[in-house]
């Protein structure tokens, strides 16, 4: 649990299936437009096709050497609002999926970032790395971007991620424990794929979205470990950075998951929600209060490692165009490994241009 330096995010690059850069996705997402199709990825106990988000760009491939390709159009666009700052000033630090994950290939930890820096044809700070920790590898790449721009001077850092679900091997695993949605199985994610990015940078004068409190939890009652859920992780990770914030649930009117349609998720965020939006002592909710929640996976479908990166770019963007429910809200993110992270935003400036 920790309370950031006056972090801010300062721009965001996404690469997804409704759209190839920030304002397109988030235009997307806002209007409700989906990326999903069906693919050319069956499910073998029906026959039946399944349905997928992929990026459509031409000449695709599916190797893991696509994914340099996948998020260094997005890098790319937060190196563009880093100027004049050089890329050897800036570190990258690059989430990916955590080991364990079905399908994952060591190539992500061994020539990811050597083959991304490659195709932008730029060399990154020397502190960059990969960080292997799935969804919530934001949330670790957030503290890590506190420490490095206090020790290190650096200036500003990207935080990126990339995510495939859409590989033959990685399907058939979550098929055959009935985790993907398909024409028999309801309770299931649909598979996506996204290069996601943020710039953070110290906070200055408005137009950016602060980083107000930060905070990490571990659920023992993981999707596959058969123990009663709840919600004892998330809620512990929400309560830290809403106590590092200094502020409560009420304080805000929506908040942004990478829920992906599993019953799982949905109960461990439910559990987490009926405990944190009471008001606290003293205080009384607004007349009319109720808080709306984000899952924007609905649109680009379960992007793992990608999701956190999408949602802060995403609160950014809502702000700057004013359609944000309030200035402040809160974003969590949730591995398969129990793992859990939060963070609490506040956009500081006019919101609406």
């Amino acid at each position: 649990m920790s309370r950031s330096k006056a972090l801010a995010v300062q721009a965001s690059g996404l690469m997804t299936a409704v759209g190839f850069n920030s304002a397109a996705t988030c235009a997307a997402i806002r209007g409700g437009v989906g990326g999903t199709h069906e693919s050319n990825l069956w499910d073998s106990g029906t026959g039946k096709y399944l349905f997928a988000c992929r990026v459509k760009v031409p000449h695709w491939w599916e190797q893991d050497d696509m994914l340099p390709e996948l998020v260094a159009p997005a890098i790319h666009q937060c190196r563009v609002a880093a100027q004049p700052h050089p890329p050897e000033h800036i570190p990258l630090l690059l989430g990916v999926a955590a080991p364990g994950r079905p399908g994952r290939s060591s190539y992500l930890d061994h020539k990811l970032l050597s083959d991304v820096q490659r195709k932008l044809g730029a060399q990154f700070h020397p502190t960059s790395r990969v960080i292997a920790e799935g969804r919530v590898s934001t949330i670790v790449a957030l503290k890590e971007a506190v420490t490095l721009i206090e020790q290190h001077r650096v200036p500003c850092c990207i935080i990126a991620g990339v995510d495939s679900f859409l590989r033959r091997r990685v399907v058939e695993q979550y098929l055959e424990d009935r985790r993907i949605k398909s024409e028999d199985n309801s309770n299931g994610f649909i598979p996506g794929e996204a290069g996601t990015a943020i710039l953070v940078a110290p906070a200055k004068d408005g137009d950016e979205l602060e980083i107000l409190g930060l905070s990490m939890a571990n659920e023992p009652a993981t999707i596959d470990s058969g123990q009663p859920l709840h919600g004892v992780g998330l809620t512990k990770a929400c309560r830290g950075a809403l106590d590092v914030a200094g502020v409560a649930m009420i304080d805000m009117q929506y908040r942004l998951s990478d829920l992906n349609g599993e019953h799982y998720g949905f109960k461990d965020a439910g559990f987490m929600q009926v405990r944190l939006d009471k008001a606290p002592a003293g205080r009384t909710a607004p007349a009319g209060w109720n808080m709306d929640i984000w899952h924007p996976s609905e649109y680009v479908g379960d992007i793992g490692a990608a999701f956190g990166p999408l949602l802060l770019g995403l609160a950014l963007e809502a702000n700057r165009k004013g359609y944000a429910p309030s200035p402040m809200t809160l974003c969590h993110l949730s591995n398969d490994n129990g793992r859990r992270g939060a963070v609490v935003l506040g956009y500081q400036g006019r919101r609406g241009r």
